[in-house]
């Protein structure tokens, strides 16, 4: 099996056709929507001038779900249910692309976990899953450099209970304190999860500051990315923000797959 590779829309966020164009005259596989950097339009006739433009590339569409404003998980009902509620809509936009999926976030931008509520967050996560699935949409849970979903049994926990896939992110896991203390290997920290894993958001690792790190060669990253192919989780988003970066991390991958 070879990999899939998309490109996301990071490398210009708010450029609906450029980032199509990108992704087609450089031989990518398929887009990666990220909406926390740009909006899909509530409003119908601007809402198709983005599917016209990704239709228009030709290649199949995926989604990363907003998480800046969005918390599934928050112990206050307001922001929890606001978050259904938000993460149902865009549900709703992207069921437009048949058979597609949107990865949440549970615990986004370090949040202290003293303002996140379990059960909330089980129950949030069910009601989008089960909302999502209902309009041919599936929705993958991402494992995050802290909190929570930093920890594999939780992330699988969280993901039985609500019945998702996970979107698995290599260079969150090489950045939490489970693999960079030697408590765990990549392969070791990635292995309980794979029944569930659907995809890969690919890159060496996250940094303390926050910053997505190009990798040099395949080394470090390698028993992830065969770990993947293994399980049939074959869609992976180069997740850089700088275009000629994702270029080179693609030609390692063409190469080394």
């Amino acid at each position: 099996m070879k990999p899939l590779l998309a490109l996301t829309s990071r490398v210009d966020a708010r450029n609906w056709k450029g980032v199509a164009g990108m992704a087609r005259s450089a031989g990518f596989a398929g887009i990666d929507w990220n909406l926390d950097y740009f909006r899909i339009p509530a409003a119908s006739n601007a809402r198709q001038r983005f599917y016209d433009a990704a239709a228009a590339s030709g290649l199949p569409s995926g989604f990363h779900g907003p998480c800046q404003d969005v918390e599934l998980g928050h112990s206050s009902e307001l922001v929890s249910m606001a978050a259904r509620s938000y993460l149902k809509m865009y549900v709703d936009f992207i069921s437009h692309f048949g058979g597609t999926h949107m990865t949440v976030h549970l615990g986004s931008r370090s949040i202290p976990m003293a303002e996140m509520d379990w059960a909330s967050a089980v129950e949030g996560l069910r009601d989008v899953s089960d909302y999502a699935r209902t309009r041919g949409v599936r929705i993958c849970l991402e494992n995050l450099k802290q909190g929570w979903m930093s920890e594999p049994e939780l992330v699988w926990e969280l993901a039985e209970a609500a019945d998702t896939s996970i979107t698995f992110d290599v260079g969150h896991a090489r950045g939490s304190s489970r693999i960079r203390e030697g408590r765990d290997t990549l392969e070791s920290y990635m292995r309980p999860l794979l029944p569930r894993i659907a995809n890969l958001h690919v890159y060496e690792v996250e940094t303390p500051e926050g910053i997505h790190a190009e990798p040099s060669s395949l080394d470090n990253i390698r028993p992830a990315l065969e770990l993947a192919l293994d399980v049939g989780a074959a869609w992976w988003v180069i997740e850089l923000d700088n275009y000629d970066a994702i270029l080179r991390v693609k030609s390692l991958i063409d190469t080394g797959f």
